[in-house]
């Protein structure tokens, strides 16, 4: 997809995301503004997580779904172990 067309579906604007992504070959620490991220991240179907490839979202819902899944006297166990405390 065009990024002219990216930009006209996720509602941006294209001369201002176009000097962006010029700036951005130059300087690999230019950043944008986090609105046009999550804007253009939802254009290609994704959240900003994943268009930046951060995958600590997904890490912390694994880690919720497994807890859940424990029972009480496991929970207590593994509470105990991260605290350092074993008997």
């Amino acid at each position: 997809m065009p990024l002219k067309q990216v930009c006209e579906t996720a509602g941006v604007s294209y001369e201002q995301f176009k000097k962006y992504m010029q700036r951005a070959k130059v300087d690999p620490n230019v950043s944008t503004n986090v609105d046009t991220a999550i804007k253009i991240a939802h254009v290609f179907g994704m959240t900003f997580d994943e268009f930046v490839g951060d995958d600590t979202a997904l890490v912390r819902t694994e880690a919720v779904d497994l807890w859940r899944k424990l029972s009480e006297g496991e929970r207590q166990i593994l509470l105990a172990a991260a605290r350092g405390k074993t008997s």
